[in-house]
């Protein structure tokens, strides 16, 4: 399950949006992806292809060099036509019809104990792409205790059942929960139907965080693409 990777091959993972061991993110600007691996380092990483992984469950731990912070990264949906994923699938259906996907966040759980157990770290940032932020709001929902911050970027919401009978440490979760949207138009007044429609799809505990793309694009490279041009100017 751990995959250790050198910081050149990780290079090449974000540069080529088609890498021959199909982990794809997309292509990122060189600059950015260098801007990466001086900052991070990849420590541990599950897919489909590991047993452990259920539902299609995929995830890669990082640790800033600087502030030593331990950031769990959950990928959202591989909808890909080469690799068309039926169980994100499934899990994407569940979220729809208000239940929670249990095989991918049992995965994430099994996953989370283990680079816990191997890295003994205190607590835990999680940032998730639409289904990863989905699970990433479950996950502090029951387990606050473990975690620092949470992420998310064109995220699904939890539906009102499920934040009913879950959630604990109402106002924990409310500070430490940061939810990008982001849209299309360049208006001040901004609709529900200007966001895409999964991160329009039930209600986020937290702070929200919008974000003018300018594209109705639903992929996660365009999340550190758009922050890395707002720290450019601040």
């Amino acid at each position: 399950m751990f995959y250790q990777i050198k910081q050149k091959e990780l290079f090449k993972v974000l540069t080529n949006s088609s890498y021959e061991n199909g982990i794809a993110i997309g292509k990122f600007d060189p600059f950015i992806a260098f801007y990466f691996i001086k900052n991070f380092v990849l420590l541990a990483h599950i897919n489909e292809n590991f047993s452990e992984s259920k539902g299609g469950f995929r995830a890669s731990l990082f640790q800033d060099k600087n502030t030593q912070e331990f950031i769990l990264a959950i990928a959202g949906s591989d909808l890909r036509p080469i690799k068309f994923d039926f169980g994100d699938i499934w899990s994407d259906f569940l979220i729809l019809n208000h239940k929670i996907p249990k095989a991918q966040y049992l995965s994430l759980c099994s996953f989370y104990k283990k680079i816990k157990s191997q890295f003994q770290f205190r607590k835990i940032t999680l940032v998730g792409h639409s289904l990863g932020g989905y699970l990433a709001q479950i996950f502090i929902a029951r387990l606050s205790f473990a975690v620092d911050k949470i992420y998310t970027f064109q995220a699904p919401g939890l539906s009102k059942n499920i934040r009913n009978n879950i959630f604990n440490h109402l106002d924990y979760i409310k500070n430490n929960s940061y939810h990008f949207y982001t849209y299309h138009l360049a208006k001040e007044q901004i609709y529900w139907h200007h966001f895409n429609f999964v991160q329009a799809l039930h209600s986020k505990i937290g702070n929200k965080i919008v974000l003018n793309l300018g594209t109705r694009l639903h992929h996660p490279k365009l999340c550190p693409v758009v922050m890395h041009k707002v720290l450019k100017l601040l």
